[in-house]
C-alpha cells in the first residue's frame, strides 16, 4: 500500500523497509517489488546490480513483471552485460501470461532481430494484442509499423498515417513522450489528417517537458523560426542546448552552423618554344606565346554559412529501433 500509495501517500521508502524481510524469505512479489525499487532509485539509492539480483529470484518464480522488467534490463546492460537471446527468453516467459508490456517489448525484439531472426508479422501481432490491452508502447510501436509501410510483413507496403495518427492519439493521451514527438510531427507535416503547427507545438511542449531530446530539438526549431506560435530565440537556445547534451544530431547541427573555406591555386607553367622563323613572324609568335602561356594564379575564396537543414522539422524515422528514454516497466 505504501508502494502504490492506496490508503494514503506513497512512501516509497517505507515500502522498501516492509518489503526486505519478505524478500529475504523468498516472496516472489516482494522480491519484484524490491527489485523495482532498486531499479528506478524508489526510496533509496539506485542499484542496477541488486535490482537485477532480485529480479532474477523472482523470475525464477515465474513473476511475469519480474521476468519483464530482467528482461529489459538483459536488453539494455543495466548492472551486466546486455544478452538479447536471454531477453527474448524472459519477456517470451510475460508474454505467455499475458503480460502486455512484455508483448511489447518482445515485438520491437522481433522488428529488430535482437536475440533472434527478424519476424514482423509476429511483431505486429505482438503489438496488436498488447495495444488492445492500452499498452502505449504497443500503440507507439504500431503505430510506426503503419507509418514505414511494415504493418503487413513486408517494408515497402504504403503507409497508412491515418491509422498511425490514431494509435498515437491514444498513446499520447497516456503521457507517452516518443508518441507525442511522434504525432507532433504527423501535424507538422500534415499527414493523416490536417496540417496544425499550434497543436505540434504543444505536443512537442508535453514530450519536451519529460527530457525527449527529438521533441527539444523540434519544439527549439520552432521557436527559432515562429511556427505554430511566436519567435522566441532565447528559448530556442535552451531546447537545442538540452537536446545537444542528449547527443541530438539535428539539434547539434542548427546551433552550430558550418562554414568552409575553400582556397584553390592554379598555376600554368610556362613553355619555351625556339622556331626559325622570318624576324616579323617570329616577333608576332614570341609576342602571342608571351600573353598566352604567361603565369596565372587564381585564388578563389568560397564561404559557406547556411542553415543545417531547410525545413528544420523533419518527419522522425519511423523505423528506428526501440525507444530508450521510457523509464521503467
Amino acid at each position: 500500500m505504501h508502494y502504490s500509495g492506496q490508503g494514503g501517500p506513497v512512501d516509497f521508502a517505507e515500502a522498501r523497509r516492509l518489503a526486505e524481510p519478505a524478500a529475504a524469505e523468498g516472496n516472489a512479489e516482494a522480491l519484484t517489488m524490491l527489485g523495482t525499487m532498486h531499479y528506478g532509485g524508489d526510496g533509496g539509492p539506485q542499484n542496477f546490480n541488486v535490482a537485477r539480483r532480485l529480479l532474477a529470484l523472482g523470475a525464477a518464480q515465474g513473476h511475469a513483471e519480474a521476468q519483464t522488467l530482467l528482461g529489459v534490463m538483459e536488453l539494455r546492460g543495466e548492472g551486466g552485460r546486455k544478452d538479447f537471446a536471454e531477453a527474448r527468453r524472459l519477456l517470451g516467459l510475460a508474454t505467455n501470461k499475458g503480460h502486455a508490456e512484455a508483448m511489447s517489448r518482445l515485438g520491437d525484439m522481433y522488428v529488430h532481430g535482437q536475440g533472434g531472426p527478424t519476424d514482423l508479422a509476429e511483431a505486429r501481432q505482438l503489438f496488436q494484442t498488447a495495444a488492445s490491452q492500452g499498452s502505449a508502447s504497443a500503440q507507439t510501436s504500431l503505430a510506426r509499423m503503419h507509418g514505414d509501410g511494415s504493418f503487413n510483413g513486408t517494408v515497402g507496403d504504403p503507409p497508412n498515417f491515418a491509422e498511425a495518427r490514431r494509435l498515437l492519439g491514444l498513446a499520447t493521451e497516456q503521457g507517452h513522450a516518443d508518441a507525442q514527438v511522434m504525432l507532433g510531427q504527423l501535424h507538422v507535416f500534415g499527414q493523416g489528417g490536417a496540417e496544425d503547427l499550434a497543436e505540434a507545438r504543444r505536443l512537442f511542449e508535453l514530450a519536451a517537458a519529460q527530457g525527449q531530446a527529438d521533441a527539444q530539438a523540434s519544439l527549439g526549431e520552432m521557436h527559432l523560426q515562429g511556427r505554430g506560435g511566436p519567435k522566441d530565440y532565447a528559448e530556442a537556445r535552451r531546447l537545442l542546448g538540452l537536446a545537444v547534451a542528449q547527443g541530438q544530431a539535428d539539434a547539434q547541427a542548427t546551433s552550430t552552423p558550418t562554414v568552409t573555406v575553400t582556397v584553390t591555386v592554379t598555376v600554368t607553367v610556362t613553355v619555351t618554344l625556339t622556331l626559325t622563323l622570318t624576324p616579323a613572324l617570329t616577333l608576332a609568335l614570341a609576342l602571342a606565346l608571351a600573353l598566352a602561356l604567361a603565369l596565372t594564379l587564381t585564388l578563389t575564396l568560397t564561404l559557406c554559412a547556411g542553415r543545417a537543414r531547410q525545413d528544420g522539422l523533419r518527419l522522425q524515422r519511423w523505423a528506428q529501433g526501440p525507444c530508450t528514454g521510457e523509464g521503467a516497466v
